[in-house]
Order: structure tokens, then C-alpha cells, then sequence
């Protein structure tokens, strides 16, 4: 090195170092001259000795320096001296220089690590020269720059500091994106590059439905021109993120927050165009001289190079948590060669491939069951050949056929015959304006679009890129009234929901209707408090409930935008058809309603009241469909001008017909009436001319499950749909025959035929019945009951009724879920399910504020007196199963907390009896009188 100063040695270093990052070229180690090294020199003076202890490598490209053997440690004869020992001497030893060169006085002893021992004997011979100001101000037309190598200026102020020009480049970032940065660092690109970053900081990404979400310690590269979010630390911040269909769904805790779709390889997430203003507060950034240094080291684990630091040997820094070398992971992947496949030039009919199926049990042309597909390679026409010989399977004699899946033509009967279409409502719009009513089904159609419109239901807008919207169709239904008359036509956008995925396009879909229970309770008030009962309808109420997720539609049929046949409609409120729209518009009602200071029943979340001033209002929510209970007419009147600016609404004045129910008063009560809806079931199903049956349900047949082919299922269950309605609705009476028979949907035979056959005669029979409630009694009281031995050789049979005002508000008939082994068990399961609907009902009358607050036990009356003493005792001796003395202990919680009270009641007199079994006669007629049901 000669008489060089060390700091001009390591200033030129420096200087190389600039350099090579100037030439993008990836240093692993420092180049002087010819040689490479990471050297340090004898502790005396440069010019008594050459000698270097050094640890180096020559060689002719930087690229391929490798350094070796990096010692914490040297010697110096016999003393050892650590690094920082030594970096300490280097900097004592260059001040001493300095001073001996300019003061013109001989060689300086530096201030070394010297051995203890050695210093006492020598006290007092050698004193080293003392030293002159060595805060000397140095002139800056002598020394070089040690970051530019020019002459003129010192580092600090050398504008070609990385540092500085990170601040020269963040001072012309827009104030709003860049606030302050400090330092300078890099981030590793795919293509193996490194990318300079001006800081970090949080954004704000706003979605296109307005939510927020905050990204902290986001970086900001301006030589990158996408905005990139990484779906992994998403993941670690909460979020749930759905890859599917090339769409993106980003969601938190069930809940929609935005989604994207594919675009250039990447997906694209929606938000909105702001992106200037995303970027609230950027902080300085960290020197990353991690790459650096881990290049110099010739890659070394991280550990090691954290222990360095630790030690002062290289400078602090800190490493992201699984970080990994690109490199490394490359060079550590052995890849073995792949012979590529040669290519066929084959001839025509050279190579084919053949495939024997079955045709799903719909037979060929010639009656063969499978069909062998020969396909060519080179792209010819497929061909089918049926096989010469027929392969017969054993099969089971009572399999099912299978049904045909070609598609069914019309059939032509010649020009002497005409066929008539029984059901004339249109399919489509084009059908609709093709058909005699085109008039009003236009009037129709328009009036639907109308009320989209003008409620705001979406807005037209570019398709994204990947985004398949959702189709919709046009659904037409002719309304009628009670005696079979055509009340109004509708015409109905329907969206295609069925297309939606869970978790992308919707999340929670449950919405609460109001029970049956509570409304024939609620109809029984305007009989015991005088109550006004009014009928309101809400238009189009799905459309007002607001969209949480982001769902692009199809343009309707018909109304297609001209000039914009490419746009899609962006739904801002939900549709009919889609799954998350009856929960929309319920929680838009409820919010509605409470805000204007009405509660919510606690029983029934479909029940609204507000009271006060010895005035009060009930509301009763079905869907669509409101019942209003007032005290007097003004009160109605006011929560009808409410309800109007609020929604659009329809005022049927006092209701007269709720969910194909009629409501007939009279003096005596209110009688709840479905004649005319079993008259048109009866129609529908072909048996408005059959013989009337005395009974539902006849006890001496058995039903079991059919093992042979199944007859007419689809009409089997279409019939038990309906009857399932009556026997929810007004008619108790066949409830345990419904329940029978519903259990064998899935494959029905002859007996079960039968047996639905006599239901709808017995319907026939009874059409015109109905309950009725009067003034008197109008005490709530209980029934309950059980069938152990039945057609289910395991479970029993279980039946509740519950009485009000002389009728019927709350029944049931079920199958039991558990294993009874006694009449005992079976009773005391029925009379759990029975005390948990009278808890229920009890809370319900409770929570309503014309209804006395002080409401007695509840008395259930039970017709086996074993069932009884059990429950009224507490002690418990015999064996049963957990779930046995599980239902018999909330029975006796029950009874002593007040809510129930059961009493014993002869089996003839017990009201839930038709509800396990079948019946005489005479016997249903007089449990009919009991259960108020009479005819109209």
C-alpha cells in the first residue's frame, strides 16, 4: 500500500464499490487492482514491514469472486486481537500518520492492544511521542470524496449520496402519496432485479361498494406500474380469500368486502378511482445492505449473518420473517432432462381410441343398453357402433326404469284435432306480447320495470374484464281472487340465483318468517280486545333491501339499452331470485321499524308493537305481506302514512284473505276459512268428483316402506305439498295422516296411494270446515300425547294441541327422535315437546302489550297418570337413557318455575289423541267440535 492513508484506501474501495452498482452487477465482494481481498495489515508502521495477513482470492471477474474463510479473530505474534481491536488500531494508527507526515516528525507508535505483563516492566523506558489536535480542519481541495471520488467537497454533502437522492426523489413525489422518507432500501423482483423502494406506510384501499381496508407497511417502488396486494398476508390480517372462476373474492368474518377478476395474468380487484389518495402516511424506510453483505459472504445462512451483526463485524440490519435466497432455492433444485415427446404422423385411421359406455338405461335404436364411441386421432367425425352382442348384466327386477333423458317433441295429432294449453300463463316476454292478453301483460311488465327504476336497483356499467354476470328472466302469474277470478296480472324480474356460489356471491341467506302459531294467535285478539285488523301489501320488497356483496346482471329482455348492449347492470339492491335477497329485505324492514320506536316480540322476530297512552299497534310480517292490529283507526291510519314513505306500498283496506286464509267474523268471533283453496287443489289433482271418505286416515291398514318400483312420485309429493299447507294452516285434523304419509315421498306405492287418496276424499267431505274463535274461554290450555306401538316399530308417535278462545292455535304430530322402550318414555317425550311449545306460546302473550302481563301456568293435560307421578316427583329410581331423564328433568324445571301445570285427562276426552293415531268416526267428530273446527 506504501505511504497511503487508510481511509484513502478504503475511500477508493468505496469508489469501486459505486461503480459496480452503477454497472448493475450483482457484488459478492470488493475488487482492487488484480487481487480480491478482505485483508488487514501488522500493526506497525506501513513502511517496516509488507507483510499482510489476509485472507484473499485473485481472479478475473467479479462475478464469480468467492470469499472464504471470514475469521473473527487475528494474530499478531503471540497476542490474539479481535476485530474490533483491530478497527480501533487502524484508526488510531491513521491519526498518528497524519500527524507524523505533516508535523514532519518521525513514526508514531499507535495505541494498540499491547499484553498486560509487558506494560509494567516497561513503565517508564518507552513513552510513546505525544500527539497533536487531531480535530484538525481538513481541507477540502486535498482530500476526495468517498462516495463520488471528486475533489471539492466532503461525503455529507456529495448530491450523489443514495440517501440524499432518495430525498431529491421523494420531494418530487405528490404531497398527498409521499410524506417523508429517510432512508433508502430494495425489494427482490421476480426476474431476480432489485427494485429501489422510497418508503413504507399504510393505504387505504376503497372498494367499489365503499368498504375500507387498511394495508399497513406497504412499500412504494416507483419503477413498478401496478399496485400489487399479496394474498398471503391477507390471509395473516384475517381476511378469507376465494380463487375461483377466475374471480377473486376478498371477505372478513363472513362478511363481503370486494372481488376482482382476472386480467393479464393477474386478478384485478375492483375500487374506486382514487388511488392518488390511498397512500395516507409514508416513514422512512431501512438501508438494505442485507443483500449486500449476504452476497459478500458468499451466501451464507442468516443466522450466521445475524451473529455478525451482533458482533459488530458488519452492519445491523433485520430480516423478513421466511425470507429466502431465489438463487439458492434455484441452485439447490436438480432438474433431470425431459425427452420430448416426438410427434405423430400417423394416417387416417392408423391410431383410434374406442370407449364401451352405457346410455344411462335408455336403450338404442335396436334395443341394445351400451353403445362402444370409436374416436380417431386425427380429429374425424366421431362414430357410435353398436355392439352384435348384447351384454346382459344381472339386474334387479325391481329396479326402477330410468327416465329418458332426449328431449321431448310436440306431438301432432293431424288437422282434425286441436290442442288446447290448459295453463296459458307465457313463459317468456315474447310469449306474453304474442298472447290475447298482450295488453295487460305489457301493462304489467312495465310496471315492474318502473318500480326497479325508480327504486334505484342497479346502474349501468362496463362488464369487467372475467366477470360473468348473472342472467335474469321475466316470470308472469295471473293473481286470483278467492272465487276463482282473475284479480290482476304480474310480471315479475327474476334474477338467476341459481348460478350465485356461496362465499363468492353470497354468504348468510336465512330469513325469519312469522309462524302460523302466531298469526291465528294475533287473529284471536281482535275477538277478546276488540282489535281493528288491516291488510297492508308491500310492492316489489325485495327491492329494497341493500346489497352487502358485488353482483353484476344481465341487461332484461326487452330493455336493452341501445348503443349499450356491452354494459351489465350492477345490482345496488337486491332482486328477486337472489339467495341473500329475503334476508336483505328483512333486515331493511327491521331496521325501518325500530328506528321509529317499535319493539321487537322476543318469541317471534316477525312481530312488531308499539304502545303507549292506552293506545297501541301490533304489525305482522310475512314476506311481503303485513297485518296491521290496532286499537282504534286513527293509530293504523298514522302507521300506514309511515310504512307509505317509506316503502311502496298497496292498502287492501281490512284484511279479509291473509295467505290463502279467509277471515270471516261475525258476532259470535272470527272463523279462519280455506274452502276455496282446497277446492282448487281438489280441481288440480282430479278429485273434485270423488266420494267423500268419514275419515282421513284408516287405522286398521299398515304402511311400510315400499322396496318395489315407485308410482307417480312427482305427483305423490306435489299433493302431499299442499296438504302439508292445510294441515299447518286450518285444518288439524288430518295433520297425523300428512305426517303418515309424508314419509314415504321418496318411493310411494299402491297402499300409500291409497291412503293419500282417502285424505283428499276426506277433504272433499270436510271442504267447508273452518276454525272459529270466540269471546270464551279465553284461557290457554294443553294437550299431549303418544302412540308406542305403531307402524314404526322404533320410534313412537308424539301430538300436541293447544287451545284459545275455543279453538285450535298451536298443534303438531311428529315421529319421536329418540328410542323410547315403555309407554311410560314415550308419554314423557311427548309431554317435553309439548312443555317446550307451551314456554314458547307463553313468552309470546307475555311480549304482547294488550295481553294482561300476569299470565297463569299453563295446564297440560296428559292422559296416562304414571307419566304424571313421575313428573311431580323428584326423586328418580328406575332405568332409562340420558335422553329420557334429560326430557323428564325440563319437564319438572318447567313445572316448578310456573310455566306448566299437567293434569290427568280420560283418554276419550284427550284432544291430542287424533293426532297419534287413526280414528272411528264418531270419534274424530267429536274431537272436530272440540277443536273448534265447524262448518262455514
Amino acid at each position: 500500500m506504501g505511504a497511503r492513508h487508510l481511509r484513502e484506501w478504503f475511500a477508493e474501495i468505496r469508489i469501486l464499490t459505486l461503480r459496480v452498482r452503477a454497472l448493475r452487477v450483482t457484488a459478492r465482494c470488493l475488487h482492487h487492482g488484480s487481487a480480491v481481498f478482505f485483508c488487514c495489515r501488522r500493526l506497525s508502521p506501513p513502511t517496516s514491514s509488507r507483510a499482510f495477513a489476509s485472507c484473499c482470492v485473485r481472479t478475473r471477474d467479479v462475478r464469480d469472486t468467492v470469499i472464504v474463510n471470514v475469521i473473527p479473530a487475528l494474530k499478531h505474534k503471540r497476542t490474539k486481537i479481535s476485530v474490533e481491536e483491530l478497527i480501533a488500531s487502524f484508526d488510531v494508527e491513521e491519526k498518528a500518520r497524519a500527524k507524523d507526515t505533516k508535523g514532519g516528525e518521525g513514526h508514531s507508535v499507535a495505541n494498540t492492544v499491547q499484553n498486560q505483563r509487558n506494560q509494567g516492566k516497561g513503565k517508564g523506558k518507552f513513552k510513546p511521542n505525544k500527539t497533536t489536535n487531531f480535530k484538525k480542519k481538513k481541507n477540502k481541495a486535498e482530500l476526495p470524496c468517498f462516495t463520488c471520488g471528486e475533489l471539492g467537497h466532503f461525503s455529507k454533502d456529495c448530491p450523489e449520496r443514495e440517501d440524499r437522492r432518495g430525498k431529491r426523489d421523494g420531494n418530487r413525489q405528490s404531497s398527498k402519496t409521499v410524506n417523508t422518507v429517510t432512508r433508502d432500501c430494495s425489494v427482490l423482483m421476480g426476474n431476480g432485479s432489485a427494485a429501489y423502494v422510497l418508503g413504507t406506510g399504510m393505504v387505504d384501499l376503497k372498494f367499489t361498494l365503499g368498504k375500507i381496508v387498511q394495508l399497513k407497511n406497504v412499500q412504494h417502488v416507483p419503477s413498478m406500474n401496478k399496485n400489487l396486494v399479496s394474498g398471503s398476508l391477507l390471509l395473516r390480517d384475517g381476511f378469507k380469500v376465494v380463487l375461483e372462476s377466475n374471480k377473486i373474492v376478498v371477505s372478513r368474518h363472513d362478511l363481503f368486502i370486494g372481488k376482482g377478476y382476472v386480467s393479464g395474468g393477474l386478478f384485478r380487484l375492483s375500487f374506486l378511482d382514487f388511488s392518488n389518495k390511498c397512500v395516507n402516511h409514508i416513514c422512512g424506510g431501512v438501508n438494505d445492505d442485507a443483500s449486500l453483505w449476504y452476497g459478500r459472504l458468499c451466501h451464507v445462512n442468516f443466522g450466521l449473518m445475524k451473529q455478525l451483526s451482533s458482533m459488530s463485524l458488519i452492519l445491523s440490519f433485520t430480516f423478513a420473517k421466511g425470507s429466502k435466497c431465489h438463487s439458492c432455492v434455484q441452485s439447490k433444485q436438480p432438474r433431470k432432462p425431459h425427452k420430448a415427446a416426438e410427434p405423430r404422423n400417423l394416417a387416417p385411421l392408423e391410431l383410434i381410441h374406442s370407449n364401451l359406455c352405457e346410455m344411462n338405461g335408455v336403450l338404442t335404436k335396436s334395443g341394445k343398453r351400451f353403445s362402444s364411441e370409436i374416436t380417431p386421432e386425427l380429429n374425424a367425425p366421431t362414430e357410435v357402433f353398436e355392439p352384435t352382442r348384447e351384454i346382459n348384466p344381472k339386474e334387479d327386477n325391481n329396479e326402477a326404469p330410468r327416465k329418458s333423458k332426449r328431449q321431448r317433441v310436440e306431438k301432432s295429432f293431424g288437422n282434425d284435432f286441436i290442442v288446447y294449453l290448459m295453463d296459458d300463463t307465457p313463459t317468456s316476454i315474447s310469449e306474453a306480447y304474442a298472447s290475447p292478453d298482450a295488453d295487460n301483460w305489457k301493462e304489467a311488465v312495465q310496471s315492474e320495470l318502473d318500480s326497479i327504476l325508480s327504486n334505484g336497483t342497479w346502474e349501468l356499467t362496463e362488464r369487467p374484464y372475467g366477470c360473468k354476470p348473472v342472467g335474469c328472466k321475466w316470470v308472469f302469474k295471473k293473481k286470483l281472487r278467492p272465487d276463482g277470478t282473475i284479480e290482476k296480472y304480474k310480471a315479475r324480474l327474476v334474477a338467476k340465483g341459481y348460478t350465485q356460489k356461496e362465499g363468492e356471491d353470497f354468504f348468510d341467506t336465512y330469513s325469519p318468517v312469522v309462524k302460523m302459531t302466531t298469526i291465528r294467535v294475533l287473529l284471536f285478539l281482535p275477538v277478546s280486545y276488540g282489535l281493528i285488523i288491516h291488510h297492508m301489501d308491500v310492492k316489489t320488497a325485495f327491492l329494497n333491501g341493500e346489497l352487502e356483496e358485488e353482483i353484476y346482471m344481465e341487461q332484461p329482455d326487452g330493455f336493452v339499452v341501445k348503443g349499450q348492449e356491452s354494459k351489465v347492470c350492477k345490482l345496488l339492491k337486491s332482486l328477486y331470485g337472489l339467495k341473500q335477497g329475503p334476508k336483505q329485505w328483512h333486515e331493511k324492514f327491521d331496521t325501518t321499524l325500530t328506528s321509529a320506536g317499535f319493539a321487537v316480540n322476543e318469541a317471534d322476530s316477525c312481530v312488531y308493537y308499539r304502545y303507549g297512552g292506552g293506545k297501541g299497534v301490533i304489525l305482522c310480517l310475512y314476506v311481503d305481506d303485513i297485518l296491521i292490529f290496532g286499537t282504534d283507526i286513527d293509530v293504523i291510519n298514522e302507521v300506514k302514512s309511515f310504512l307509505s314513505t317509506k316503502f311502496d306500498m298497496k292498502d287492501l283496506g281490512e284484511a279479509d284473505v291473509i295467505l290463502n286464509i279467509k277471515l270471516i267474523k261475525d258476532e259470535s268471533g272470527i272463523t279462519l276459512s280455506q274452502t276455496h283453496y282446497v277446492e282448487k287443489v281438489l280441481s288440480r289433482f282430479g278429485y273434485i268428483d270423488s266420494k267423500p271418505s268419514p275419515t282421513p286416515y284408516d287405522p286398521s291398514v299398515t304402511l311400510k316402506k315400499n322396496k318395489r318400483i315407485g308410482v307417480n312420485q312427482l305427483k305423490y309429493s306435489q299433493i302431499i305439498g299442499s296438504l302439508m299447507y292445510f294441515a299447518s294452516a286450518t285444518r288439524p285434523d288430518i295433520s297425523f295422516a300428512v305426517s303418515k304419509l309424508s314419509r314415504f315421498m321418496s318411493n310411494p306405492g299402491i297402499d300409500h296411494w291409497h291412503a293419500l287418496e282417502r285424505v283428499m276424499c276426506y277433504l272433499k267431505e270436510t271442504m267447508s270446515y273452518g276454525i272459529h274463535y270466540s269471546v270464551h274461554p279465553a284461557v290457554l290450555e294443553g294437550y299431549s300425547d303418544a302412540n308406542w306401538i305403531s307402524d314404526d316399530k322404533l320410534y313412537a308417535t308424539s301430538g300436541y294441541l293447544f287451545m284459545l278462545g275455543g279453538g285450535a292455535v298451536s298443534w303438531r304430530s311428529c315421529k319421536q327422535t329418540i328410542l323410547t322402550r315403555s309407554t311410560i318414555e314415550a308419554e314423557l317425550a311427548a309431554l317435553d315437546t309439548a312443555s317446550v311449545e307451551a314456554d314458547w306460546l307463553r313468552e309470546l302473550l307475555r311480549d304482547l302489550p294488550v295481553v294482561e302481563k300476569l299470565i297463569p301456568a299453563i295446564l297440560m293435560n296428559c292422559d296416562n297418570q304414571t307419566a304424571i307421578a313421575k313428573v311431580n316427583s323428584d326423586k328418580e329410581n328406575a332405568k332409562s337413557s340420558r335422553h329420557v331423564r334429560r326430557r323428564v328433568k325440563s319437564v319438572r324445571k318447567m313445572r316448578h318455575s310456573g310455566v306448566i301445570s299437567v293434569t290427568y285427562i280420560q283418554t276419550e276426552k284427550n284432544l291430542a289423541n287424533p293426532f297419534t293415531k287413526g280414528l272411528s268416526h264418531n270419534v274424530i267428530d267429536i274431537a272436530l267440535r272440540e277443536m273448534g273446527l265447524r262448518p262455514i
